[in-house]
């Protein structure tokens, strides 16, 4: 699917701008918002306004006017009924931010939890470059010495088969078969690529080798471990001590991944408890949306067509049309961070004021109808191009949809078939059961959303655009002309741009096409071939542009020849078909 690119609009502080986001219900809403501040490049944090005939939970100077209309129409049933979705609506906004508060908090203790956790690998990791550090630094002469020995000590051969247990070897054979193992061409490389905080050692790995490193003692004192024991002292150290010290730090990364693990393990049931959370806070969103529309329907239902009017505190009427009020939960202004690409329209500053002079009034702000036209514009192409691209989206989902259905039930088939069905045959055909089940409520969710645009109308022009593209042909055209002194021309870099100039000028000119529908505009020396790509539609075949471009005398190609070289060309078709 192409997405269409949008530039983002300047935008200021003050600025009151229109802009757009998804809703639960797949529709692009719309929202009026005042610039508070702009905390990154790509984000602005705004105030909320929502219009005076939408605020759900009441806006006094239009619920009078609503009372009043439905006093004189004798609608108080209708008035009562409004009351009793916005007393709905509170409800649910009440467990909405109950539910998704402690949503957050559950959050935050398992991403702590993880962090934690986390952060003990990474400390461990640190110290194992270190330790690879060290190792590398060795001279080769101690690794020399250290494949001579005979007889080794208690000590060394403990460390030896310490080795051997890390990398998977046999421990338990004789001190030349250690040293066979460590003889090998790719024995230090194995060492230093050895990643316990990858592929952990197993408990019973750690246990051994920690049984043979309690055997060895430390060749100095001075490398002894202690609480400020520190990696950087290994510089120079024995290479017995620098081996005990990446073994240690290996078995300490496996363990502190093994914790890791356990932690993302234990939080397996807190994650499934917050996904029904989850669940739970969509669906009140979604049923908030709900109300709030069947309140704004009640709303419409009182009022009629009849234009309403409210008061200010200076008495002066003001029109619902394109009042917005500011949004107000709990007693504090809404004030959310959107991208600054969602930025529809910019209005630019623009006076707020408070309908009544009591405390706590609501803020207004007045569009006025050029700015209203403009928004309703804006708003309109906007959702023009979410139709098309969501339309691509469902059309190439239905036919992903689609060959997956065939595919599974194609495989489903051929186990069918089979003569023998064993017991892993029975599993599998279980699973492709249960996915052809999944694939099958997606594929009819799909055809769904995408029946639902169609009947509303909204695929105009996407089916416009498909047109288009299957019915467009990118074509090779190619121009002949007379003359001599061309090369003279396409050498000088300004003559060669004027000529250029003058050709698209001609050609477009004789088929009646923009000059940006040419392109790969190419022109070769005597007699002078100019070629280029056109794009047209089927009904407007290549022999028939060729034919037009034949005909044509391009006047400014071959005045601007005469006018450089005093000389006449002309197009050879042009010359051939007199």
């Amino acid at each position: 699917m192409t997405k269409s690119v949008k530039a983002a609009l300047e935008v200021n502080v003050n600025d009151f701008v229109c802009f757009e986001r998804i809703g639960g219900d797949y529709e692009w809403n719309t929202v009026l918002a005042r610039v508070i501040s702009i905390p990154t490049a790509q984000h602005v944090r705004v105030e909320l306004f929502d219009r005076a005939d939408a605020v759900p939970v009441g806006f006094a100077p239009y619920d009078n006017k609503l009372g009043q209309l439905a006093e004189q129409r004798e609608c108080e049933d209708a008035l009562n009924e409004l009351a009793a979705l916005r007393q709905q609506h509170q409800q649910l906004v009440e467990e909405e931010d109950r539910a998704s508060e402690s949503l957050y908090r559950a959050r935050e203790v398992t991403q702590g939890r993880q962090a934690i956790a986390a952060s003990m690998t990474r400390q461990k990791m640190v110290m194992l470059d270190q330790m690879r550090i060290a190792l590398e630094q060795v001279p080769a002469r101690s690794w020399r010495d250290l494949y001579k020995v005979s007889e080794p000590s208690e000590e060394l051969f403990a460390l030896g088969r310490a080795l051997m247990i890390a990398l998977q070897e046999d421990y338990n054979g004789s001190w030349e078969s250690l040293q066979n193992v460590m003889r090998q061409p790719d024995f230090m490389s194995r060492l230093v690529e050895l990643d316990c905080t990858v592929t952990p050692f197993s408990s019973i790995q750690r246990k051994k080798i920690k049984n043979e490193l309690s055997l060895c003692l430390a060749a100095l004192k001075t490398y002894s471990r202690s609480k400020r024991f520190k990696i950087a002292l290994l510089k120079g150290a024995p290479l017995v001590v620098v081996l005990q010290e990446w073994l240690r730090v290996q078995v300490g990364c496996s363990e502190a991944r093994e914790a890791e693990e356990r932690v993302v393990d234990s939080c397996f049931a807190e994650l499934q408890q917050q996904s029904l959370l989850l669940t739970e806070v969509n669906g009140l969103r979604e049923m908030i949306s709900m109300i709030e529309e069947q309140i704004i329907e009640k709303k419409q239902a009182l009022v009629g067509s009849e234009p309403v009017e409210l008061l200010t505190n200076e008495e002066e009427p003001v029109s619902v049309e394109g009042c917005f009020v500011q949004r107000v939960s709990n007693g504090r202004t809404v004030k959310d961070i959107i991208p600054r690409d969602s930025v529809l329209h910019v209005f630019g500053p623009k006076e707020s004021k408070a309908l009544s002079e009591e405390e706590g009034s609501a803020i207004c702000v007045q569009l006025q109808p050029e700015e209203l036209a403009m928004m309703q514009q804006a708003v309109r192409a906007a959702n023009d191009v979410h139709d098309v691209d969501e339309l691509e989206a469902l059309f190439a989902a239905e036919e992903r949809g689609e060959q997956e259905k065939r595919d599974l039930l194609q495989r489903m088939e051929e186990l069918g078939k089979k003569d023998v069905f064993t017991e892993d045959d029975e599993e599998e055909m279980r699973q492709l059961d249960t996915f052809l089940t999944d694939v099958t409520r997606r594929h009819e969710r799909t055809i769904w959303r995408r029946r639902c645009l169609q009947k509303a109308g909204r695929d105009k022009l996407y089916l416009e655009k498909r047109y288009k593209i299957e019915n467009t042909l990118y074509s090779e055209m190619h121009v002949y002309f007379t003359g001599e002194k061309w090369q003279e021309l396409l050498d000088n870099e300004e003559h060669c741009e004027r000529l250029r100039e003058a050709f698209q000028q001609d050609t477009s000119a004789a088929l009646s096409m923009p000059q940006e529908m040419f392109t790969n505009l190419t022109f070769e020396g005597y007699p002078l071939k100019a070629s280029f790509t056109t794009e047209h539609d089927r009904s407007n075949p290549k022999e028939a542009l060729q034919a037009v471009l034949d005909r044509c005398t391009y006047p400014t190609v071959c005045a601007y020849y005469h006018s450089v070289t005093d000389e006449t060309a002309v197009s050879m078709g042009e010359k051939n078909s007199v």
